[in-house]
């Protein structure tokens, strides 16, 4: 077993092992999302080119009103029932598959794969699958109530956002009503308005980058371990190291996204089958990358927290003693 796979690590080094297990790994990590994204991938390639090409919003003639745009909409709906029929069967269809399926399964045979390298272990992608589907039911699980948690924080974020929202209105317009007549004030309760705003809005993203990073490791425990769904665990095993979890899940994050917005652009300024199948094959290429920093980062605060490494090393050392022995 590599000692060098059983000692804490920095961001740096967390980083530079990911992508070394990405490289000693690449053909299986490829062929993993080649056999559970590409089929996904080339689903939502035609939903965006024959169904899914809705407007976010519909375009408004200058000249309109906005009574005429709202008696046009009615009369002449720009969303048909077909893109309407494709939009139910993605959400309702595709994207559970996408959730409940593909990702613990990948996620699983990932962290098999990786768990693999850190024994000195080859592990084939089959063998690896075969592990992530005999748990597929506790992974299916922890996925459910992790999803379901963070469901629940929406929707308290939005009623409180709600809350607020109408807070800041029966002010505004009591500022408004009182200060008639200064128009200096009434500008500085807007400004001040829209401050508070964005300071709420910053709160909501930190609070679920927060949850996600503090519950998110609950899918290798899940696997590996016969006690609990994960999230108790991750919650402990993250306690004290959020901001390094954060940092190279930021770097990692904004490279996968800036990617992702180039060929997303290139889709806009003109959208081909293409454009379509080279983003889906840059996805395959850099998820796989996502995926081996968070199994690495989950090990890596088993060794922090538990002494995965002593164990580890105990468990080699009664192997070569009953070797010796035998």
């Amino acid at each position: 077993m590599p000692s060098d796979f059983l000692k804490p690590l920095g961001i740096g080094r967390l980083l530079d092992r990911s992508f070394q297990l990405y490289r000693n790994h690449f053909s299986k990590f490829f062929l993993l999302m080649l056999m559970f994204y590409a089929p996904f991938g080339l689903l939502q390639a035609l939903f965006q080119q024959g169904g899914l090409s809705m407007p976010v919003l519909p375009s408004v003639p200058k000249e309109w009103s906005w009574e005429e745009f709202a008696e046009n909409s009615i009369a002449n709906p720009q969303w048909d029932e077909s893109n309407v029929a494709l939009l139910f069967v993605y959400i309702l269809i595709v994207l559970p598959v996408y959730i409940c399926l593909l990702l613990p399964v990948s996620t699983g045979a990932v962290t098999v794969i990786v768990r693999g390298s850190m024994q000195g272990e080859e592990v084939t992608l089959r063998t690896a699958l075969r592990q992530a589907w005999r748990r597929w039911g506790r992974l299916l699980g922890s996925t459910i109530v992790f999803m379901m948690a963070m469901y629940g924080l929406y929707i308290v974020t939005v009623v409180v956002f709600v809350v607020l929202i109408f807070i800041f209105g029966l002010g505004f317009g009591g500022m408004t009503a009182l200060m008639e007549n200064n128009t200096s004030m009434t500008v500085l309760g807007i400004i001040g308005m829209a401050v508070l705003f964005v300071l709420f809005l910053a709160v909501v993203i930190a609070g679920f980058g927060f949850s996600i990073i503090r519950f998110g490791f609950y899918l290798p425990h899940a696997l590996l371990e016969d006690r609990g769904l994960g999230l108790k665990a991750s919650w402990h095993l993250t306690r004290g190291h959020f901001w390094r979890i954060l940092g190279g899940s930021f770097v990692l994050g904004t490279i996968y996204y800036v990617v992702s917005l180039l060929v997303g652009l290139m889709w806009v300024i003109g959208g081909s089958v293409i454009t379509t199948l080279l983003g889906m094959v840059l996805n395959m290429v850099l998820l796989p990358i996502l995926m081996t920093w968070y199994v690495v980062s989950y090990f890596d605060l088993k060794i922090r927290n538990e002494g995965y490494d002593l164990r580890r090393m105990l468990q080699q050392r009664e192997e070569q003693v009953a070797a010796h022995e035998s």
